[in-house]
């Protein structure tokens, strides 16, 4: 036998046999060995075990991307979102008693699981045989070959979620292929960020992406602030039975609620027209709500210093990614377009983008990659119904301070006449996310 080096942590060698000798271990070159081993077990944490592919392993998010078919997946199933311990609320606001956390720890003890489960799935056999590992503290499933995106989620004994975890079932792409999928934008004040060329949960058929990429299974809505999405399709095939009702409590309850209940858009149709239905501006549960996805604006709209904080538990992005600020897109505004974007600019100045069927081809304004503003429509505020027209995207940026824009959260859209670069829309609706760079 030919002896690894090392010799892999899973195997006990019990003996070497070197020319009758079994007392002697010297390994010399090009010589033959009997080697007695038992296999010990198999250890997770190793990267080099391949019957499981750690997600985990590469960074710790509310969203992983599960490239392979007919393979099996797991990942840590006790750590909540990115794991970030640090209160953003209460950093951004240190005399309100406000914060993140509904809840004792962003871990989870593994006495705290009773099992997990599969929430919904786009299509049938998304993904399949969804079990915790209660050893390891790991979540486990396998893939077969239906693409699309799908809800997994760790249950204590009551049955109620604790947390939940999207899987974005892609075709060959993983973290390290989105690298070749980013476009290079550059804003009014010469900030260069990175973004990806589609919204989370969206196909990878095309590059650039085009319409079926980014509708039907791949088409994913998100509520202002809140981790999870929300699919277009709903059958009892898939197990997604959108609920639709008002959140009716307070910052911290209603943060608990839609982590126990990741497939409730909760609707608002009355001022704040927040999921939070408390969140009245300058209110307590309007701070809290602020801070969600890291990037409080004391600006009104333009950020002139964006990201704030760090990554949050609650932000959607896979690891190395966060839902991008809103002065992402001021670099696609047109060479005539002069008037200086300021503390107090008009958000509704917009560019001209031509013609208009099912979304905008966007240039990068620093290299030659393109991305494409699918129009995906939005989940309603007011219902919870699907609309078809137009489309949009959150930012990570609240409205700022003013209470004209203070109740909204920054988006992008994109309709047949123009794209408006940051628009304040109601923090209930369910917009699509992109994603930036860390």
């Amino acid at each position: 036998a030919i002896l690894p080096n090392p010799i892999p942590n899973m195997i006990a060698v019990n003996r070497i046999e070197h020319n009758g000798n079994m007392t002697n271990y010297d390994v010399e070159r090009n010589h033959h060995y009997k080697v007695t081993s038992t296999i010990k077990g198999i250890n997770f944490a190793d990267k080099r075990v391949t019957e499981y592919t750690n997600l985990s392993a590469d960074g710790l998010a509310n969203c992983y991307l599960a490239s392979k078919d007919n393979h099996k997946y797991c990942f840590n199933g006790t750590v909540r979102g990115n794991g970030n311990t640090e209160d953003y609320a209460a950093l951004q606001y240190p005399t309100s008693g406000i914060s993140l956390f509904p809840f004792e720890s962003v871990t989870l003890t593994v006495g705290e699981i009773k099992d997990a489960v599969l929430v919904w799935e786009t299509e049938a056999g998304v993904v399949n045989n969804v079990r915790w590992d209660n050893t390891l503290g790991y979540i486990k499933f396998e893939t077969g070959e239906v693409k699309g995106n799908a809800l997994i989620a760790v249950r204590n004994t009551s049955n109620e979620i604790l947390w939940s975890w999207h899987i974005w079932r892609t075709d060959g792409v993983g973290l390290k292929e989105l690298e070749s999928y980013k476009v290079k934008m550059q804003t009014y004040n010469n900030r260069t960020i990175y973004v990806m060329d589609r919204n989370i949960g969206s196909n990878f058929a095309n590059i650039p992406p085009n319409y079926a990429d980014c509708t039907g299974v791949n088409a994913l809505y998100y509520q202002f602030g809140r981790k999870d999405p929300f699919p277009v399709a709903y059958s009892s095939t898939t197990g997604i039975q959108k609920a639709l009702t008002s959140s009716n409590s307070s910052g911290n309850t209603a943060l608990a609620k839609s982590i126990n209940e990741p497939q409730v858009f909760y609707k608002c149709n009355t001022t704040p027209n927040n999921w939070i239905s408390t969140a009245t501006f300058n209110s307590k549960d309007w701070m809290i709500s602020n801070c969600l996805w890291g990037d409080n604006s004391k600006d009104e709209g333009l950020d002139k210093q964006p990201w704030d904080g760090k990554k949050t538990i609650y932000d959607p992005s896979p690891a190395g990614w966060r839902v991008a600020p809103a002065d992402t897109w001021t670099g696609i505004l047109k060479s005539s377009y002069t008037k200086e974007i300021t503390l107090n600019a008009n958000f509704f100045d917009y560019v001209n983008a031509g013609a208009f069927s099912s979304g905008y081809m966007v240039n990068s304004n620093v290299d030659s990659r393109n991305m494409y503003l699918p129009a995906s429509g939005l989940y309603h505020y007011g219902d919870g119904t699907l609309r078809t027209s137009g489309g949009y995207k959150w930012s990570a940026s609240p409205g700022g301070t003013l209470e004209r824009f203070g109740l909204h959260g920054m988006s992008i859209r994109y309709e047949a006449s123009a794209i408006y670069i940051a628009k304040p829309e109601f923090r209930a609706n369910g917009f699509p996310v992109c994603c930036a760079q860390e």
